[in-house]
């Protein structure tokens, strides 16, 4: 994951006009990275419009909208199969007949 390619995704230029700006991004973002770690979540991560800076991200609108794409991104669905265990016997023992082996000799005998 490259951070500078996602604060340039997610904020306006103007707001990252020098080197300072972009230092108080880098930090944002690593404290953002903390709670919400996977890289890939990061990578796919944008809105619909740009914002001025991430620290919109500390407030409570900010964290709504993170906390809600976030576990969008995270939440699997659920599988359409069942879940069988192996291993522990069910029903009860069928008795099997032995079925005479037929060979060559019985076949032509008989």
């Amino acid at each position: 994951m490259k951070k500078k390619e996602v604060i340039e995704n997610l904020l306006i230029k103007q707001s990252l006009s020098c080197k300072q700006d972009y230092i108080k991004q880098y930090s944002i973002l690593n404290n953002l990275l903390k709670k919400y770690s996977n890289p890939l979540f990061w990578e796919n991560f944008s809105l619909k419009e740009k914002i001025k800076s991430l620290f919109f991200f500390k407030t409570d609108s900010g964290r709504k909208i993170i906390q809600k794409k976030y576990k969008e991104f995270c939440q699997s669905p659920e599988s359409k199969y069942q879940k069988y265990r192996i291993g522990r016997k069910s029903g009860g023992n069928v008795p099997h007949k032995k079925m005479n082996k037929l060979t060559i000799r019985r076949f032509l005998n008989g």
